[in-house]
């Protein structure tokens, strides 16, 4: 019954562990499961999120690069989309790993009308059996992503070739107003193609397109060729030679910087196409996971209701089992404690014993009940030997009693006299501890004004730090004056090369004038006012390019000594972050020395504690030391009474039959 018995509860318990354990391995696993595709779905979607911003970031960059006007703002727009491109490379990079394998390969059901256009850009077929996955999707968002990065290094290479070109340009533009007054005398020669060369070059000069940088350079060939084949001298042909090469030269640079016109709109719609591909991705990683929290929640349902049925089924076959054994064992129990009552109900017999059946617990039961009243036997047997012994012991006991009363008297009066000078000790410690604490106080209010002064010397860095980004502000603020300075001369000597033309055109009226006799006295009065007005305008640019060459200067100078200043600050922060450190270093002597207060005055303050336990613990020995007096008495007194104890002992005895 017992190996039964025993075979039962294993097998119980087994199953019971084998349940837990399976539970257990069922829901780490689903754990497991469950951190790893929701940290998956979520940092995939991050990651294609800031894909995302990325290529509207630069969309917009790319913008703002076809409208840069100066070369440090084309630079730092280049700069910009290039770390955006970069970070793009490394998110899409990101979205290809390994780790990912599991959503890559998820479809995409009922793909959106995005997704087909997708497709069709992609120029590649889906048959009704292969399915869109997100990995698709990903590879077509990286072809989009590459084409817009060949679309931006194409725009990037037109805007780097037309501002140079544009900034030299301003430059060649006074080669042509220089060489047109050398051909003014060709007038004598033709007039009307002297007139045709000239708006030729103002046309050129003008253009803000291919077309018309052509037309005004179709124009100037006729004229310049007519005058070039007559007969006229070598200085006019050398003026007409150096004006066609400065048309030609501003007539390339306009083809070239036309050519390479950026149309930023243009830009914008080309990145369409990539930014749909991440919005697309975007959606479905989202639906994505999604559907996946619904299959964990199904696939957790599953395991709950497989761990309740098996709980249920194993509760059922314990009890089951349980009643059964139960019943048979307690009636074979109750026959025991029947046997069990007929010897404790009787006289004290402990030569009676129990009746040994058969092998299983209740036959062990028996056997051990009669080893017990066996060794009951033996050792009242022994308790009356020791009954006899204790009985002479307790008399030599009062005997001692006595002496121990007396030298605890003796105990007490060395007590008193250490007492007096643990006092003694205490008060002296009790001194140091006060002026230890004293000295703390000191050097603790030391260390919060060495602290304060730290405080004021960084505010005092931070405002020299301030003034020096303020310093740079302003240098770089007069560097633009500078820039804008030096465009508004390129403006003055074009104003003063139409200036001259105007005289030279006002003096071949007068001569025209003077030619029609009195027709043309209007027309010389009007002549000679051009020329006047002609010669006022020269006089006002030279003024104002003379006071542009001033601001020029003062410009250079004023930077200069905003370095000046900005290095001076620069070496102010060096010494005062200096003062600092050395705050700093006194700070930690302060703290050290109210740290070495502090232990000296914990030590004193322990020694007198010490001395206060000790002086206790004397004070506890006084009172042991009468109380043991006082039990040596009550010792003597519980002698007497164990000695009647024993006589009612052995008469307890008597009444069991031993033998």
């Amino acid at each position: 019954m017992k190996r039964m018995f025993f075979l039962v509860i294993l097998v119980c318990v087994l199953g019971l562990g084998a349940l837990v354990a399976v539970t257990l391995y069922n829901t780490q696993s689903l754990t497991h499961v469950l951190e790893a595709e929701y940290k998956a779905a979520v940092s995939f979607y991050k990651t294609t999120v800031r894909a995302g911003e990325s290529l509207r970031k630069v969309s917009l960059l790319g913008y703002q690069l076809t409208s840069a006007q100066t070369e440090v703002d084309q630079k730092r727009f280049i700069q910009s989309i290039e770390a955006e491109f970069d970070l793009l490379d490394q998110t899409l990079i990101e979205l290809n790993a390994p780790r990912y394998a599991t959503l890559h390969q998820a479809p995409v059901e009922q793909p959106s009308a995005e997704a087909e256009r997708l497709e069709e850009d992609e120029m590649q077929p889906v048959s009704a059996e292969e399915k869109v996955t997100i990995e698709k999707l990903l590879a077509t968002t990286q072809t989009h992503v590459l084409a817009a990065q060949k679309i931006y290094e194409l725009m990037r290479t037109m805007v780097e070739t037309r501002l140079p070109i544009a900034q030299n340009l301003a430059f060649k533009l006074p080669g042509i107003t220089d060489a047109l007054p050398g051909t003014f005398s060709l007038q004598t020669t033709s007039a009307n193609d002297l007139e045709n060369l000239v708006e030729g070059a103002i046309t050129i000069i003008y253009s803000d397109s291919n077309y018309a940088t052509k037309k005004g350079l179709k124009t100037f060939d006729r004229a310049y060729s007519s005058l070039y084949s007559a007969d006229i001298p070598d200085q006019q042909r050398l003026a007409l030679e150096e004006l066609k090469a400065a048309v030609a030269l501003v007539a390339a640079d306009k083809k070239v910087l036309f050519d390479n016109e950026t149309n930023p709109a243009g830009f914008a719609l080309n990145f369409e196409t990539a930014l749909s591909s991440i919005s697309l991705l975007e959606s479905t990683v989202d639906a994505l996971f999604s559907r996946k929290q619904g299959e964990l929640v199904e696939r957790v349902d599953a395991i709950r209701n497989q761990v309740v049925l098996s709980a249920l089924g194993i509760v059922l076959v314990v009890g089951s089992i349980s009643y059964l054994l139960g019943k048979a064992l307690i009636r074979r129990i109750n026959h025991v404690v029947a046997r069990m009552d007929d010897i404790a109900q009787g006289e004290g017999d402990l030569t009676v014993s129990l009746a040994v059946r058969g092998r299983d617990e209740l036959a062990e039961l028996s056997r051990s009940f009669n080893l017990i009243i066996e060794k009951l036997k033996h050792s009242f047997t022994h308790l009356n030997d020791q009954i006899r012994d204790v009985s002479s012991l307790s008399l030599q006991g009062a005997e001692t009693s006595l002496l121990t009363a007396e030298q605890m008297k003796n105990l007490l009066l060395e007590t008193d006299h250490l007492s007096q000078a643990m006092d003694e000790m205490s008060k002296a410690s009790m001194d140091v501890a006060i002026s230890a604490e004293s000295g703390s106080s000191t050097a603790a209010a030391s260390e919060n004004r060495a602290r304060h002064g730290k405080k004021t010397v960084e505010e005092a860095v931070e405002s020299i730090n301030d003034l020096s980004r303020s310093f740079d502000t302003v240098s770089l603020v007069i560097e633009k004056l500078e820039n804008y300075s030096k465009n508004i001369s390129a403006v003055i000597d074009v104003i003063q090369g139409v200036s001259e033309q105007t005289n030279l055109l006002a003096l071949n009226a007068a001569i025209e004038a003077a030619r029609a006799g009195e027709h043309g006295k209007g027309f010389a009065v009007v002549a000679n006012e051009v020329r006047l007005l002609a010669s006022r305008t020269r006089s006002s640019t030279e003024e104002v390019g003379g006071m542009i060459a001033s601001i020029q200067d003062a410009a250079r100078e004023a930077v200069l000594a905003m370095q000046q200043a900005h290095v001076k600050a620069q070496d102010s922060v060096r010494r005062v972050s200096h003062s600092g450190e050395e705050l700093e270093q006194i700070i930690g002597d302060f703290h050290v020395m109210a740290t070495m207060n502090s232990q000296i005055a914990a030590a004193a303050e322990q020694q007198s504690c010490s001395a206060a336990e000790i002086n206790r613990n004397i004070t506890a020995i006084k009172g042991l030391a009468s109380s043991t007096s006082e039990q040596a008495q009550t010792t003597r007194e519980n002698a007497k009474r164990l000695s009647a104890r024993v006589d009612d002992a052995t008469h307890v005895l008597d009444g069991f039959t031993i033998e």
